[in-house]
């Protein structure tokens, strides 16, 4: 993964050195979603019903998810010869992860006093991460047009910035937060992503416009392996971008 994650940045200063000054910039905002194939960490401490307290957790019965949602801004600069063009910023970016079964599920919860199964409808762990993201697209035509595809190829780095579990009971007025999170593993301090898709611009040349992208694969790679409360199953999902741009030259 490393090795694409450089090939794609020496690319991006290839195309620098090549193609001289940028005869366009433009400045945008975006905004992001992504989805990934997920399944649960090993969390022996979740029953799907109380039939099964004498073994481990129920994957069958306890269902996983994991979405991405970003927003941020980036320099966008187009070469010269219209063909290429350049981009890189600063990334929010906000991984929800979630396990339910769609009613309740059971949480073992061990004390040396006491052993007691918790009903608990939802584990949603949230963490949110600064990033930047690098991104080259390439234009077939010559020219810049109102409508213009272009197919495009990037990376992004991301650094976790703040962590929080929320646990929902199925008595709302019951609470063991930190019972519960002791046995909920934490996220890496880092992952990134590797992603090659197409996408259409809509706009004249020097004036506001519009960019939809779709990825697929979006490849992820993370500093421990897991995204904490779930692992990716595949390492690979799909990510949708909409940026809205104002030119500044």
């Amino acid at each position: 993964m490393k090795k694409k994650t450089i090939f794609i940045l020496a690319i991006f200063c290839l195309i620098i050195n090549t193609k001289g000054v940028a005869q366009k910039i433009d400045i945008g905002v975006e905004t992001g979603f992504s989805a990934f194939s997920i399944e649960m960490n090993d969390i022996d401490n979740i029953r799907d019903n109380a039939s099964n307290y004498y073994g481990g957790y129920i994957e069958d019965g306890v269902f996983s998810a994991g979405q991405r949602y970003n927003a941020g801004l980036k320099i966008d600069y187009l070469t010269p010869n219209n063909h290429f063009e350049l981009s890189s910023g600063l990334r929010y970016s906000r991984m929800t992860k979630t396990v339910d079964n769609g009613s309740y599920f059971y949480y073992l919860i061990e004390t040396p006093q006491d052993v007691e199964y918790l009903r608990l409808t939802k584990i949603a762990q949230k963490s949110d991460y600064l990033g930047i993201p690098f991104d080259v697209k390439f234009f077939p035509r010559d020219e810049i047009h109102f409508f213009n595809q272009f197919f495009s190829l990037g990376t992004d780095f991301n650094f976790l910035i703040n962590n929080k579990n929320d646990i929902s009971y199925y008595k709302k007025e019951f609470n063991a937060d930190d019972d519960v999170n002791k046995n909920i593993k934490d996220p890496g301090n880092f992952f990134g992503s590797v992603y090659a898709g197409i996408g259409f611009r809509f706009g004249k040349k020097d004036c506001f416009a519009t960019v939809i992208q779709a990825f697929f694969p979006c490849i992820y790679y993370t500093s421990s392996g897991s995204f904490g409360l779930v692992k990716p199953v595949a390492m690979e999902g799909a990510f949708v971008e909409l940026e809205l741009r104002i030119p500044i030259k």
